[in-house]
């Protein structure tokens, strides 16, 4: 087994937590890797580097749990489904949570309890003689409260939390939520344009989180593309950026145009709560 030896801004950043947060942490061998795109950018508006519905740009977060569920627009989509979420514990306390369902096209499948995020969505299952199949149609989870559906659209854009855009097998969101056992350690971040917009643009990049009960705050890690010139944002960071738990976090991107799309991802290291 390959042992990886732990580098000194994962350490100082081990100890920054312990001196702000008062808690011990150690790397728990799992990285976060987050990336996602949007086709939406606009003109001055703060856009959620991820795909949602219609015209949404940013996620309204649930505030309590509530019945999810997973639909299609494409009736043959009958595959398995992987799904990443969270949910609120009784203290309140965001706890992970993952759940694979079968999806049965057009007709919603309810997740098996109720939740208040959900973050990644992944086609699954198969095997080498028998792989998974493609899926064809827009998959989109949402809550379900006071929404209805037609021909496997959620007709409430807003309740759409993550989805998988027609064509593709994965949801793209660089957004995220971080229980309350963990802590993420940011060592880098990325964005570009991802394709021609049909004129230049100039496109502020930022990343924001917030605790729980909080609103989102920028981390400073703050860059600026340009599609004219094909230019992007890296930024491999030292020290290393530290997003606490009970946090939601997202890439934010702001365009001086509109309908740019862009892409980007957040990576980092998981660490994981030990102590007081």
């Amino acid at each position: 087994m390959t042992t990886v030896t732990r580098d000194e801004w994962l350490n100082l950043a081990i100890d920054e937590i312990e001196s702000q947060y008062g808690v011990q942490v150690r790397p728990k061998n799992k990285t976060l890797h987050k990336f996602g795109s949007t086709s939406n950018a606009d003109d001055g508006v703060r856009t959620t580097v991820s795909n949602f519905l219609g015209a949404v740009v940013n996620e309204t977060y649930s505030t309590a749990n509530e019945a999810y569920a997973v639909v299609s627009d494409a009736a043959g989509d009958t595959g398995q489904l992987a799904i990443e979420g969270h949910y609120f514990d009784s203290s309140n306390n965001l706890v992970f949570f993952t759940e694979t369902i079968t999806l049965t096209g057009l007709t919603p499948v309810p997740l098996s309890r109720d939740v208040c995020r959900v973050n990644r969505l992944a086609i699954t299952g198969g095997t080498y003689a028998a792989p998974a199949t493609a899926l064809v149609g827009t998959v989109s989870a949402y809550a379900t409260s006071g929404v209805t559906v037609t021909a496997g659209v959620p007709q409430t854009a807003t309740a759409v939390k993550c989805l998988i855009v027609a064509g593709f097998q994965q949801s793209e969101k660089c957004a995220s939520s971080i229980s309350n056992t963990d802590f993420f350690v940011v060592t880098s971040v990325y964005a570009e344009g991802t394709r021609a917009t049909g004129s230049a643009a100039t496109i502020e990049i930022d990343v924001e989180y917030r605790s729980i009960g909080g609103v989102f705050r920028p981390m400073g890690l703050k860059g600026t593309i340009r599609t004219a010139a094909n230019s992007v944002y890296s930024d491999k960071l030292k020290p290393y950026r530290i997003i606490q738990n009970n946090s939601d976090f997202r890439m934010i991107a702001i365009s001086d145009a509109a309908n740019v799309a862009v892409g980007g991802y957040i990576s980092g290291t998981l660490c994981e709560v030990i102590g007081d």
